[in-house]
């Protein structure tokens, strides 16, 4: 799975049930709706589902270390042309991969911003105002503070009135996607101060930037003939260990690493989905269970039918909320097949 850092604003009511695993939930009223999801006719729990607890949830942890530019309080030129690597430090295609930049302002310190993207949600109600954004359509790599607008287009950025020296805390992040707050990539926090001359800033890859590790805990033993109906409704928390409802889960991967045990899948934790050599997936639209014969290749489009493989290695079963446009697995799991 490739894990996606995006930076998503949404009010408390929205996203409260399905708070983020790593970048704040945040969420302005417009993207309510991401929080749904799930599976048409999810199987119903029998005698014969394979019940998940929390003890066989993962642990992560993550943090955020954010470049600060001081500049001029003018309309600075923003250019992303150095930013050929992401958060996790995959590739970034320039000048296609970044078609979003958002701009947006606290009325709280720069270190108290970054704590909070890693852990407790920030909400809607502690932005100092509006967020203003720039779409870039994927055909540039640079673009003035003045251009950065309301979701809307209504109101446009007053470099003279709102940015300025003083207690607020100016957050600039640049994403792959043009819906709001989608696929973040890379942060630079800016700072105005009169006694600077710099009109320029250049976001910088955003490779570093993120100290991310995940611990898999006791695996979940399945039956390797079958039946493989997962149950998640006992598991009361995510991978940071948040109350979580599940109710934006949208898809079910399940993976094998050849030649791969635990620990060395935990030091390529960002390369999850690439690295699986099969990948299968199933859509969810609702429930708290999963059928993973339903699963199909994402390759070859075949259905799961076992876990049968000519080699050693491991196998992982994650839960995702694309829509709500999470970084991490909402669940995941080693899973361990055990003998008829």
């Amino acid at each position: 799975m490739v894990l996606r850092f995006p930076f998503v604003l949404a009010t408390p009511s929205a996203c409260k049930s399905i708070v983020p695993r790593f970048v704040a939930c945040l969420l302005l009223g417009i993207a309510i709706s991401a929080c749904g999801g799930g599976e048409d006719d999810p199987p119903p729990t029998t005698e014969d589902s394979i019940m998940l607890g929390n003890e066989n949830q993962y642990n992560s942890t993550a943090s955020l270390d954010i470049p600060s530019v001081e500049t001029a309080p003018t309309d600075l030129t923003i250019s992303w042309d150095a930013l050929d690597a992401d958060l996790q430090c995959h590739d970034v295609e320039l000048p296609e991969g970044i078609r979003n930049l958002t701009l947006l302002r606290f009325e709280k310190s720069e270190a108290e911003v970054a704590e909070r993207l890693s852990g407790e949600p920030i909400l809607a109600n502690e932005l100092y105002d509006v967020y203003y954004g720039h779409k870039t359509q994927g055909e540039s790599t640079s673009a003035k503070l003045s251009e950065f607008a309301t979701l809307t287009g209504s109101e446009t950025f007053d470099v003279d009135e709102s940015y300025v020296e003083g207690d607020i805390t100016y957050l600039l992040i640049a994403l792959s996607n043009e819906a709001l707050g989608v696929g973040a990539r890379s942060m630079t926090f800016l700072r105005p101060s009169a006694d600077s001359l710099v009109d320029e800033v250049s976001i910088a890859p955003g490779c570093g930037m993120l100290d991310f590790s995940a611990e898999f805990q006791e695996p979940l033993s399945v039956p390797a003939e079958g039946p493989w109906v997962l149950d998640w409704s006992e598991v009361e928390v995510d991978g940071q260990g948040i109350p979580t409802s599940f109710a934006g889960v949208d898809r079910l991967l399940v993976g094998f690493y050849p030649d791969r045990d635990v620990q060395s899948i935990e030091e390529k934790i960002f390369d999850i989905e690439l690295d699986a050599a099969p990948l299968y997936e199933l859509e969810l639209k609702g429930g708290m269970s999963a059928n993973l014969a339903d699963a199909r290749e994402r390759e070859s489009n075949e259905k799961f039918s076992g876990f049968e493989q000519d080699t050693e290695g491991t196998w992982l079963v994650a839960l995702t909320c694309r829509a709500c446009q999470n970084p991490q697995p909402i669940l995941m799991t080693v899973l361990e097949p055990t003998a008829p």
